[in-house]
């Protein structure tokens, strides 16, 4: 019955970590924890942000969020004149 919580649990934390997961080595990383005692995964991954139970199968639930910045590019500007009408448009 352990082997089956644990098993869920980790299956449970593959399934919600793969849908931010885009890379082959992210769910390598993620079936190396298939059997792995739940104690192991708290103590290498922390304390979960939920877990629930139900039909007798316990699940850790992990979240993860970042807040990344990508600075931009300065906009460069082209002016044209036409018949002494200018605009001027920015890019970037």
């Amino acid at each position: 019955m352990k082997f089956i919580i644990k098993t869920s649990t980790i299956i449970t934390a593959i399934i919600l970590l793969a849908g931010c997961a885009t890379t082959a080595n992210y769910e390598k990383i993620l079936n190396s924890w298939l059997g792995a005692q739940e104690n192991q995964l708290i103590d290498q991954w922390g304390v979960p942000a939920r877990t629930y139970e139900t039909g007798g199968i316990r699940y850790l639930e992990y979240d993860e969020q970042r807040q990344v910045y990508i600075p931009g590019t300065a906009p460069t500007y082209q002016t044209t004149c036409n018949y002494g009408i200018c605009t001027t448009n920015s890019y970037g």
